[in-house]
């Protein structure tokens, strides 16, 4: 008798994102079967390039016949860091063979946190995010994998108050900072960006792809 194969899904957060912001997504996630973790992004302390060389030790230490990865904003960049940094694995490898969907992940650079980089008396909230992170653009290595790309439409929250883009944006990144060009799919949603963790729809659109690898309902 054949074993169910083990899917899990590893949620790499955001700035100022604890562990506990994903677990909504990663409770709707385990309902439909798959197993959950949440790796820490130490972004005040570390590069987006340094977390991603943390998530391969960790994802490469993670069981599991398939690993999927899904990163919000910044957590993103890392994923995408972890992929070039993991460019060599083979095509069976666990770590290798999953999808990946990002959200609201500014894999362009962020030109909020460019304006913020100009002025020292502020920037410093940053940490160590810039480099290699939000000052763009993130590696567009993928290693083969399926990669679905969220953003939000709905500019909402306190950054709203004093930055205001000119283009879709979901209050903090813009639609043209989310574009990944080997991106398989992309969609567009009616979210803000710290919102779309707590969605029904960012849940729904996650699922779709990590079953069909694509998004099937835009």
């Amino acid at each position: 008798m054949n074993q169910r194969r083990t899917e899990t899904v590893v949620l790499v957060p955001g700035m100022y994102s604890p562990r506990l912001t994903m677990q909504p997504l990663a409770s709707r996630l385990r309902k439909h079967g798959y197993k959950t973790l949440v790796f820490s992004n130490r972004y005040l302390l570390r590069t987006p390039l340094q977390n991603g060389q943390r998530l391969v030790a960790f994802l490469k230490a993670t069981p599991g016949d398939t690993i999927h990865l899904v990163g919000h904003s910044l957590g993103g960049v890392v994923i995408l860091h972890a992929l070039k940094l993991n460019a060599d694995a083979p095509p069976a490898d666990q770590f290798a063979g999953g999808k990946v969907v990002l959200i609201g992940s500014p894999v362009r650079g962020n030109a909020l946190a460019r304006k913020l980089v100009a002025r020292p008396m502020v920037g410093w909230i940053l940490g160590r995010s810039v480099k290699d992170g939000l000052l763009g653009p993130s590696p567009d290595e993928l290693n083969h994998r399926d990669t679905g790309v969220i953003c939000g439409s709905s500019p909402r929250g306190l950054a709203a108050l004093v930055y205001k883009p000119t283009e879709t944006n979901d209050g903090l990144v813009m639609l043209s900072e989310t574009r990944l060009d080997q991106a398989k799919d992309s969609v567009c949603i009616p979210q803000s960006h710290a919102l779309m963790l707590f969605s029904k729809l960012s849940t729904d659109l996650t699922l779709q792809f990590l079953q069909h690898g694509r998004f099937v309902a835009k």
